[in-house]
């Protein structure tokens, strides 16, 4: 099950905030989003980034500092007084400690479930609560982008409590949908109403699954680690124009809300191996309103020659 095609989400005059801003694929995706005359929210515990600072000056920006897994309500709050709200989510940041279970420490096992699943729901409920509070003023949540990852569907030895943390993540993406799909065609009057305007909110809810990708930070989390991560990986500016056109939801990126970038990936048809990287739009299960991994509709992006090594 796909989504009708739809008209592209247009950008022009909308707020973002995107999570983990400073760098890598999160400085990739503001910059992105400021060309397309977004006002581009960054938050991170350092930063702004040099690229965006321009930006900032000039007012097509603004940078939030502040720890999100302690600071999330403080932020969202200023940024609601300042901005007037957001339109579009860009949940980004995240904690990666690739390693054997065993090796792993307990407050880096919290640590890593805590930004990769806790914070960003929380984030969202927040989200959802300014709105209530401020309606009929502020901006109505409009787009969630979660940046999942691709550990979501292929385990691996080095990645327990991070495929957990992602896994999670895609679950509650489900979750949220089912929510917005039940108040919009079950919920009572009385609910709604108990809800507040939120109840009559449809936020597009879209995850990304994106394999490993070559932001220097896989290499960064295992400098210290007995498990090393193999193979190639995407470079973030392939990663970033698969982010930008889900976002856009043009032509097949307006027909799924699911969407992985995968590595040398197998063709789910005949279980040969194709080489280089390739788009995976992902059909939602008409029954669990799961993604369908096996049922993926696989694009080819770019030539192997084109993967970080």
């Amino acid at each position: 099950m796909s989504n009708p095609e739809r008209e592209s989400y247009d950008l022009e005059g909308k707020n973002a905030l995107v999570t983990g801003a400073s760098k890598g694929l999160g400085e990739q995706i503001s910059r992105e989003l400021v060309d397309k005359g977004v006002h581009v929210i960054g938050t991170s515990r350092s930063g702004p980034p040099e690229s965006l600072q321009p930006d900032i000056e000039r007012g097509a920006a603004s940078y939030e500092l502040g720890d999100l897994s302690a600071e999330g309500d403080r932020i969202l709050e200023r940024i609601q007084e300042q901005q007037g709200g957001f339109e579009v989510f860009v949940n980004n940041a995240g904690a990666f400690s690739p390693d054997y279970f065993s090796q792993l420490d307990a407050d880096t096992i919290a640590k890593e479930i805590g930004l990769d699943l806790v914070t960003p729901l929380l984030l969202h409920r927040k989200w959802l609560e300014l709105y209530n509070q401020n309606h009929p003023n502020g901006r109505k949540p409009e787009l969630a982008v979660n940046i999942c990852s691709i550990s979501s569907f292929y385990a691996w030895p080095g990645g327990t409590a991070y495929q957990a943390a992602k896994s999670g993540m895609a679950a509650a993406v489900a979750g949220l949908r089912s929510m917005e799909r039940y108040l919009a065609t079950e919920a009572s009057p009385e609910v709604k109403r108990e809800i507040g305007p939120s109840a009559d909110v449809s936020t597009r809810i879209v995850a990304i699954y994106p394999d490993n990708i070559a932001t220097g930070l896989i290499g960064r989390a295992q400098e210290s680690s007995l498990y090393q991560v193999r193979g190639a990986a995407l470079p973030t500016e392939l990663v970033t124009d698969a982010v930008m056109k889900t976002i856009e939801g043009a032509g097949t990126f307006g027909e799924y809300d699911d969407v992985a970038i995968l590595v040398n990936p197998k063709d789910p048809k005949t279980g040969r191996e194709l080489k280089g990287a390739y788009l995976a739009f992902i059909p939602l299960d008409s029954e669990t309103s799961r993604p369908d991994f096996g049922a993926r509709v696989l694009e080819k992006v770019a030539d192997e020659d084109a993967l970080v090594q």
